[in-house]
């Protein structure tokens, strides 16, 4: 990021929040996510948003892991790894989660490697995120107990208060790791709206 001098228009940095919310949306439904991130990528370097920067970086790999480019996609973790780890973000371990799952697809030693250091963090930012992302991981590896396992804490944290008001993707993610194993979603009380 350079320095721009004086700071940017705040709406600026409004629009890139806006697309960076709407990402996650677009990469759920496996709708073409590619312009919306490229357009939120300027808006971050125009309002030297740097936590959206790296965010992108994570819905970049996101996008080339759904659609089977690893390489890309641990690319792309990689980046937003570095990233956070430079501005000591607690979303390493997010990024390092990410990035085991699509080592899964490379090289399964590096993959666990990656699943145990995000494991080991400190702290950890949306920890349903972290959990659906080794759970996808260990179902790629064949591993179905320790997938089982993993996506069902993503699913008891991604459900929050229970839908309407659950971290969606994730749930989906979980219930589509407990559906290819077989194993039952978890017993969760529905969202009681007293």
């Amino acid at each position: 990021y350079a320095d721009l001098g004086k700071p940017p228009p705040r709406e600026v940095f409004w629009q890139a929040v806006v697309e960076l919310y709407y990402i996650p949306t677009l990469v759920a439904r496996r709708t073409s996510a590619e312009q919306h991130i490229q357009d939120a990528e300027n808006l971050c370097i125009r309002s030297n948003n740097v936590m959206g920067f790296r965010q992108l970086k994570r819905w970049r790999g996101e996008v080339a892991l759904r659609a089977g480019d690893y390489r890309a996609a641990v690319a792309d973790f990689a980046a937003a790894l570095a990233l956070a780890r430079k501005h000591g973000s607690v979303e390493a371990a997010t990024y390092l989660a990410c990035l085991a799952n699509a080592w899964a697809h490379l090289d399964p030693a590096r993959a666990e490697s990656y699943a145990q250091e995000a494991l080991d963090q400190p702290l950890k930012g949306e920890i349903h995120d972290i959990y659906a992302s080794l759970a996808e991981m260990a179902l790629t590896l064949g591993d179905r107990d320790l997938a089982r396992e993993h996506a069902t804490c993503a699913y008891r944290e991604a459900w929050a208060d229970g839908p309407p008001y659950a971290w969606w993707w994730d749930l989906e993610r979980a219930k589509a790791v407990l559906d290819a194993g077989g194993a039952p979603y978890p017993d969760m009380p529905p969202y009681d709206p007293a």
